[in-house]
């Protein structure tokens, strides 16, 4: 089942293109990976599904909706989140703070019942605590709940920004280079880490990264961009061995 349709999107800047009449589909519960040069409109895409950026043309349907013109937080709600390629925690907040921030569209009590402290008001904050605790524990945060986001080492900021993904209990999963700056062992623990987290919460994931052998042995399929075009998709050794994503990319790699 087709979780996510990208059909015929297009952005362009100024007259650059920068995605040019890309079409894919992502099914449900598979691990999607987006690869390419630098400069080849990946971010862009991820830009225009999470409502960062208006497409010149085309529709990202989600779940039978066309979303590729609403506001970011219409899209969260709806259950699509995403990280970043350059993290964006709050330095001077902890990590439970930094989950418990997202965990704001799932809280159904108003602000005038949180500053009286209604009963409904307090159970709901004891519920996003114990959830986001949870979700900490999950990525292996658990004893770092009240180091703020600033001291973190640099592998766990990026797990810690997942962890506020996780928040929004999404069930598209968008990682926007998330082994970035991680050496080989990093890498291999966050390859083990999505997969996990893909299998217990039964997500579709849905991830860009630069690091080739990452995205070859975690992704069920795979998709290439360049220049702003789709030039090759399908299962990881088919992509490895096109001659249009080698004199692209891979080669690069090599």
């Amino acid at each position: 089942m087709t979780i996510l349709a990208v059909q015929n999107v297009s952005c362009s800047f100024g007259g650059l293109m920068a995605v040019d009449a890309v079409s894919f589909d992502v099914a449900e519960g598979e691990i999607f990976g987006l690869i390419g040069p630098n400069g080849a409109g990946k971010t862009t895409l991820f830009n225009i599904m999470t409502g960062l950026t208006p497409p010149s043309g085309g529709q990202i349907v989600f779940e039978g909706e066309d979303i590729a013109r609403m506001a970011p937080h219409q899209i969260a709600a709806r259950g699509v989140a995403r990280t970043f390629q350059n993290i964006r925690l709050f330095g001077k907040l902890d990590a439970l703070e930094n989950v418990l921030i997202a965990r704001h569209l799932h809280t159904r009590t108003n602000v005038f019942a949180g500053m009286v402290g209604l009963p409904g008001a307090r159970r709901a904050e004891r519920e996003a605590r114990d959830k986001a605790m949870s979700i900490l524990d999950r990525v292996g945060l658990g004893q770092r709940v009240h180091a703020t986001a600033a001291s973190l080492p640099y592998g766990d900021q990026r797990r810690l920004e997942i962890a506020r993904a996780l928040a929004l209990e999404p069930r598209l999963l968008l990682l926007d280079e998330p082994a970035a700056g991680m050496n080989p062992n990093e890498k291999h623990a966050l390859s083990d880490f999505i997969r996990q987290v893909h299998q217990d919460l039964n997500l579709t994931v849905l991830l860009i990264e630069h690091h080739v052998p990452l995205v070859m042995g975690l992704c069920d399929r795979i998709a290439v961009l360049n220049f702003g075009e789709l030039i090759a998709l399908g299962a990881p050794e088919a992509v490895q061995n096109d001659r249009l994503v080698i004199e692209a990319y891979l080669g690069e790699e090599k």
